[in-house]
């Protein structure tokens, strides 16, 4: 158990160790991006652009959901006061 403990703490002072090993000469990291972030507006598609077309020449047919059938409406057009019924909870 005293060898598991010795490892376990090793293992965890290795993971936690200072970064600042260097001589703190290093150069910091700089962003790449500059801001702001202009987009080209390549989305407009001209109407006389070539159309995506099927890669089958046959219809596929996929499943259709079945209909759920219609719930049942209330015949009491007045609230019900279940307290009343005498079922208590």
């Amino acid at each position: 158990m005293t060898i598991f403990a010795v490892v376990a703490l090793v293992a965890v002072s290795y993971g936690h160790s200072n970064a600042q090993t260097g001589d703190g000469k290093s150069p910091r990291p700089a962003s790449a991006v500059t801001y702001p972030i202009h987009f080209d507006r390549t989305t407009d598609v001209p109407r006389n652009a070539a159309q995506p077309r099927p890669t089958v020449s046959y219809p596929i047919k996929f499943p259709t959901p079945k209909k759920r059938p219609a719930l049942p409406k209330p015949t009491v057009s007045y609230p019900i006061d279940f307290s009343k019924l005498g079922g208590g909870r």
